[in-house]
């Protein structure tokens, strides 16, 4: 059953429900007004999310880890059909120990996340030592799915990805789900450093906007036919490889060359 991505997030994080999502997304990188006009293009079929309020939308920040290798990022560059990353995200308007611990895998193209909620002295205990409070959070299939992928991995913080998202879903259709992302930032941080986008650095140019498009198992006719006529190209873009490329030369790769990803940079 499809579930919006974002789901009661002030849930108190012992209460906190095991969240599954398996959909496909499709990726636009488009410039501020284009992504404007797209959404006044969508008209009576979408609806803003109920989660966004009255404000026009939330802040995002995940943390990325990785191996000491980056797995993770050759595994996108170089287009795996199965690829799993580890991230711990926060909305601006989380309470202040609710921290979300989620795992995004992509098999083929089909997208499936697992995520649970854990307080802040359970994600730092899960990420630096491999065990949480099994009496407060149970044998959580996530939390264990992570330990499994840091110890094989040797996972370990990699980049902090920020931006604005303002987040519609379908009026007539529960499963489609439509973001604009915008003010994209990556930064090095850590659990217990988290650090904020004023000490970051640009990952897209202010002037662009990513579009994502979910939905479980087909786009509506009318959304195809909307993005036939602008004439909307789907990208293989990831905030995560991004923001890894920004720090390249800090990531303790240094002997490797470093990939040729999109310029977004483009008139």
């Amino acid at each position: 059953m499809f579930m919006s991505e974002v789901v009661d997030r002030k849930v108190a994080a012992t209460d906190r429900p095991i969240r599954h999502f398996n959909r496909y997304e499709m990726k636009y990188v488009v410039h501020r007004s284009a992504a404007g006009n797209f959404q006044e293009r969508l008209g009576e079929y979408v609806e803003k999310d109920p989660n966004a309020g009255d404000r026009p939308g939330y802040r995002i920040s995940s943390l990325y880890y990785d191996s000491p290798s980056l797995s993770a990022f050759w595994e996108k560059v170089e287009g795996l059909k199965f690829r799993r990353k580890v991230r711990v995200r926060r909305y601006d308007d989380d309470p202040r120990d609710l921290w979300h611990v989620e795992i995004k895998q992509r098999i083929d193209k089909t997208v499936q996340k697992r995520r649970t909620c854990v307080n802040y002295s359970n994600a730092v205990q899960l990420m630096s030592e491999g065990t949480w409070d099994e009496q407060e959070y149970g044998n959580d299939p996530v939390l264990s799915e992570v330990v499994y992928l840091a110890k094989v991995r040797s996972l370990q913080p990699a980049v902090v990805v920020g931006y604005h998202r303002e987040p519609f879903v379908g009026r007539y259709d529960d499963s489609l789900r439509i973001t604009f992302d915008t003010s994209l930032y990556g930064w090095r941080g850590r659990l217990d450093d988290w650090g904020s986008s004023a000490c970051g650095r640009l990952i897209l140019p202010l002037d662009l906007c990513v579009v994502e498009v979910k939905f479980d198992n087909f786009v509506p006719l009318w959304l195809c036919k909307l993005l036939a006529e602008i004439e909307y190209v789907s990208e293989r873009m990831s905030k995560y490889c991004e923001a890894a490329s920004v720090f390249w030369n800090e990531a303790g790769i240094n002997g490797m060359s470093k990939p040729e990803l999109t310029n977004w940079q483009r008139g």
